[in-house]
């Protein structure tokens, strides 16, 4: 794991432009990319709104969402929305598969969604752009859960909002994994030895970490 830190937002937001440009380019050839939602990625994706990629692409690539709460689009806490307000309008060299959260009931979306994943990608990511919770969870995955399906359904265990989110293991494949953070508090909770979601995925795969802070 490495940790690269920035003071401000705007620096944390070029410096990610810059590198997933760079790896978008690439002759190695990123075409399938899994985001978050969350404030830090929102902050990115709304940056991005303002400096599309698409003029500087060479290749187009595949978007997939980590998880996605099961709520209507027209809700703002539905993360697939929010990114597409913010960026993907911007972009026509992205290729966008948000979870279909109108297919009823949630079972069969998570089940829908692993299909067009593996219609898609084979279940096969080359980047990964995840945040974390203050409790470790990353995408919907929480503590104290455990998934065997590469897609599935949960409920967030606080407010019981229920979920579709990729699992650990399909996750952990991920060629490149980008953890973005904000604050010390997140970065504290990183650096600890526990059994969390976040320590869960580090054990399996070396990733990079943005910490704005």
């Amino acid at each position: 794991m490495t940790i690269t830190s920035f003071k401000t937002e705007l620096e944390l937001c070029i410096n990610l432009r810059s590198e997933l440009l760079e790896q978008l380019n690439d002759n190695k050839r990123i075409k399938n990319i899994a985001i978050s939602g969350g404030s830090t990625p929102t902050a990115l994706f709304n940056y991005l709104g303002n400096h599309p990629l698409s003029s500087e692409l060479n290749n187009s690539a595949n978007v997939f969402w980590v998880d996605e709460r099961y709520v209507p689009t027209s809700d703002q806490r539905n993360n697939s929305s929010v990114a597409l307000d913010l960026w993907f309008q911007h972009e026509d060299r992205l290729n966008i598969f948000p979870v279909k959260t109108e297919v009823n009931p949630i079972e069969k979306c998570a089940v829908e969604y692993a299909s067009i994943l593996k219609e898609k990608s084979n279940f096969k990511l080359d980047l990964v752009l995840l945040g974390m919770g203050l409790d470790g969870h990353i995408a919907s995955i929480f503590p104290g859960q455990s998934h065997s399906t590469e897609v599935f359904s949960c409920k967030h265990p606080t407010d019981g909002t229920q979920r579709i989110s990729m699992s650990l293991e399909l996750l952990s494949k991920a060629e490149h994994i980008w953890l973005l953070i904000n604050g010390e508090e997140k970065r504290k909770v990183l650096e600890k030895n526990m059994d969390l979601p976040i320590h869960k995925l580090i054990q399996k795969k070396d990733i990079k970490v943005y910490h704005l802070g």
